[in-house]
């Protein structure tokens, strides 16, 4: 269902960079239940943010029921989010 190979997230250029993500691979299948917990800072909304469609990984692949989502462009990640994917918070500020 969601395969995640890979995947790094850098932000900025140069001296000013900051890696969110390195090399973070996981594979969730039909009926998973999984939780995404870390300290502060290890990029848990980075890695929520990705799989959602909402920010761009700088490395690797992401693909969900089969299809690359990483390569898409904008109106079909629309797609994507509108009819496949949802959050449930447990709090939200």
């Amino acid at each position: 269902m969601l395969e995640i190979n890979n995947v790094s997230k850098i932000y900025g250029e140069g001296h000013s960079q900051v890696v969110a993500l390195q090399g973070v691979s996981l594979k969730v299948t039909q009926g998973d239940f999984i939780a995404i917990m870390g300290p502060s800072g290890s990029g848990k909304s980075t890695l929520l943010n990705i799989i959602g469609c909402l920010d761009n990984l700088s490395e690797g692949q992401v693909v969900f029921d089969g299809q690359r989502i990483d390569i898409l462009n904008e109106n079909e990640l629309v797609s994507v989010r509108r009819g496949r994917i949802a959050y449930i918070f447990q709090q939200f500020h």
